[in-house]
């Protein structure tokens, strides 16, 4: 199967008066090195975000630091777009459930879009 390339085209933002706000959560454990375009592939959406919740379950390879760093750059291009990066501890024990309810407790709106790798 051939891979998209999710920069190729660039959609323009869909124009919505009134669009509902919604809290984009995404859950990550050890995918240093797939999380960029993953977050890339939601900020390039053509609906507009109000809020993006990413989790790292404790992971053991660099996530954490390519995530802060993707963070950066996102706070330039997309000022008025609420971030928060919440880093476990501890493992949540192989149970992306509970990474996913900690997202939705944390979200500021009532829309979410849950954002799942295979």
């Amino acid at each position: 199967m051939e891979k998209i390339n999710i920069y190729k085209t660039k959609a323009k933002k869909v124009k919505i008066e009134n669009p509902k706000k919604v809290s984009v959560i995404i859950p990550n454990y050890n995918y240093q090195d797939y999380i960029i375009e993953r977050i890339d592939s939601i900020l390039l959406q053509t609906y507009p975000i109000y809020e993006l919740i990413i989790l790292d379950d404790c992971s053991t390879d660099n996530s954490v630091e390519v995530i802060n760093k993707k963070i950066e750059e996102i706070k330039i291009k997309y000022p008025q777009l609420k971030i928060q990066f919440i880093i476990n501890e501890k493992n949540s024990g192989g149970c992306v459930f509970k990474q996913w309810k900690k997202g939705f407790d944390l979200a500021s709106r009532r829309n979410h879009m849950d954002c799942r790798s295979r």
